[in-house]
């Protein structure tokens, strides 16, 4: 199998595609946020703690909490490891729905490549690709969160603005 991750579309924007006709149409067309430059992107591993801020700042208000956003953390980095890109095939019904619902936030993105076969038949390979962009911007808007909220005084700085009469206990 000659494919390589670099060459989808994703990791490049379309000023810096190279000009050459693509192998492999994408599904839909995707936006990559320009604040994260491509040599950030090419060669960089997802991490747990990585993904973890990314899950967290896209589904806290959904109503998952910190201890299902690690298991998903996990859960979806034991599919992809150290690549970006996997093969459809390994998925089954329930995996499938997780990263249609990660789609869908834009975490994951769908690629299909078409081969033929001896016989003249199309072979279809669906692959599933990391949107790398997507999720280091997330990281770089939960770790700019945090600083603020630190800066701030912490989560509880709320206490900070309440009226010191309301703590005095009257007798």
């Amino acid at each position: 199998m000659d494919f390589d991750p670099r060459e989808v579309d994703e990791y490049l924007d379309l000023e810096e595609q190279p000009p050459k006709e693509p192998k492999r149409p994408l599904l839909r067309p995707l936006e990559t946020p320009e604040s994260i430059e491509r040599d950030e992107v090419v060669g960089r591993v997802i991490t747990y703690d990585d993904m973890r801020k990314a899950l967290s700042r896209l589904l806290r208000n959904r109503g998952m909490s910190q201890q299902e956003i690690n298991e998903l953390s996990m859960y979806l980095l034991s599919f992809f490891g150290f690549s970006d890109i996997i093969i459809d095939n390994i998925l089954d019904t329930d995996d499938r729905d997780v990263f249609y619902m990660l789609e869908e936030e834009g975490l994951l993105s769908t690629s299909r490549e078409e081969s033929y076969t001896i016989k003249g038949k199309v072979w279809r390979i669906h692959y599933w690709v990391m949107r790398k962009r997507e999720i280091m911007r997330l990281c770089k808007e939960a770790d700019e969160e945090r600083a603020a909220l630190a800066k701030k005084g912490g989560e509880f700085a709320v206490y900070d603005d309440v009226d010191p009469r309301v703590w005095a206990r009257e007798e």
